[in-house]
């Protein structure tokens, strides 16, 4: 040693590369499946599944393709489709998707039905109901209070 003072260096982090968000989780939960039955069906453990899922560990492309194949949707679903928002995708995705049984076509108008958009008269009910639950609500909470409140009006 040639006498210089012992510096501790910092530690070494690994380079991981940045990879956007996914909905591997989604999609397995949209299936059915647990992260047990869907880690032994990829043939790998449930611990590097979770961490996967969980944007621990970076996903390889081949994970997303098996995962795509056993969820029953496109890889392209996977990383950028939330099957809890936007139903089952695009008409493309829809399109390319694989189903077991063959019926493409009835899976295409399945899909198509899920992707309408309500009525003026559905929105218009909707609409009622959410105001009389907050208008119950509000009752709720003033009976709970001792208050009155006055009752408005709308001049819509």
């Amino acid at each position: 040693m040639c006498g210089a003072p012992y510096v501790p260096m910092a530690p070494v982090t690994k380079n991981r590369p940045v990879l956007g968000p996914h909905y591997l989780g989604a999609w397995r939960k949209k299936a059915g499946l647990t992260q047990e039955a869907a880690a032994h069906a990829l043939d790998m453990d449930r611990g590097n599944l979770s961490k996967i899922e969980n944007g621990k560990v970076p996903y390889s492309q081949g994970l997303i393709e098996a995962a795509a194949a056993l969820y029953g949707v496109t890889p392209a679903d996977i990383i950028g489709t939330d099957p809890d928002l936007a139903g089952y995708g695009s008409i493309d995705s829809l399109l390319l998707r694989r189903r077991a049984d063959g019926d493409v076509w009835q899976h295409i108008l399945e899909g198509a039905k899920r992707m309408t958009r309500p009525t003026a008269d559905e929105l218009a009910a909707q609409n009622a109901k959410e105001t009389e639950a907050r208008a119950a609500i509000q009752r709720t909470l003033d009976r709970a209070h001792g208050q009155k409140r006055p009752a408005t009006t709308s001049d819509d």
